[in-house]
């Protein structure tokens, strides 16, 4: 499509995808966000932990940036295919996307409502992980006018800036066990939450409390920005975060 065709953009859909009805306005109000934002290498379609109990179902309307590639109805630039495609495998290519070198620390924009779905079974959506995380996914039914959003405040360096002080300053800091008990530091919905791991082993024994999809490729967690996952917790927004004095992702976490 980019070396025949000579196209500037191209979306990539699995056969095994459903697709929301604002779909394709989604990819065509963030193309020129893609196209301008060299810290950014792909917009996807899917929110890895777009179930239904961890995302605001309320918001159509927001993206966020993500170090995570999620694919499943993705799009690329022809400049970051031609940087990428001769060492492109033919087998588990978003593994490769998610390799260091080729992300080169930049990030994706993925949606809080999910605009596809699986219903494959086949490879990596088969048996248990399907029936545990894949078949349950939220795909968005109320269409959103994406061409005449603001979207600015997905560009940087704006954005990181929000994002860490979202985190680190607006939330009010839980622990896992009072988060658990309901035993909130103020019960106003619109204060925000924040949980810290420090280590793999941490994380994982909190998202496996809260049914958050665990697993790490090339160091990097799922929907994770800034080293932070966040979610939609019992009408909350939830930040499970590392320290502030966080620098980069641990390649040897997976």
């Amino acid at each position: 499509m980019f070396l025949v065709r000579n196209h500037s953009a191209v979306i990539v859909v699995e056969d095994d995808l459903d697709i929301a009805p604002d779909f394709l306005e989604y990819f065509a109000a963030t193309l020129s966000l893609l196209k301008a934002d060299q810290q950014l290498f792909c917009v996807s379609a899917w929110n890895d932990n777009g179930r239904p109990h961890l995302i605001n179902l309320e918001r159509n309307d927001l993206i966020y940036r993500t170090d995570f590639f999620p694919g499943l109805g993705w799009m690329l630039v022809r400049q970051f295919w031609l940087e990428i495609y001769k060492d492109w495998p033919d087998i588990y290519w978003d593994e490769y996307l998610r390799k260091p070198y080729v992300r080169q620390n930049r990030s994706c924009l993925r949606p809080e409502l999910g605009r596809t779905t699986t219903f494959g079974r086949g490879g990596v959506s088969s048996g248990q992980y399907f029936k545990e995380y894949l078949r349950t996914m939220h795909l968005n039914q109320v269409p959103y006018d994406f061409m005449k959003a603001d979207l600015s405040y997905l560009t940087e360096p704006s954005y990181t800036r929000q994002w860490m002080e979202q985190v680190y300053k607006d939330a009010q800091h839980i622990s896992l066990p009072d988060l658990l008990n309901n035993h909130l530091p103020d019960p106003g919905p619109d204060i925000s939450l924040h949980v810290t791991y420090n280590s793999l082993n941490e994380f994982i024994r909190i998202a496996q409390h809260l049914n958050l999809m665990f697993d790490v490729k090339s160091g990097v967690l799922r929907t994770a920005f800034m080293g932070v996952v966040p979610a939609y917790w019992k009408h909350r927004q939830l930040f499970i975060a590392p320290p502030q004095n966080w620098t980069a992702y641990n390649v040897s976490w997976g």
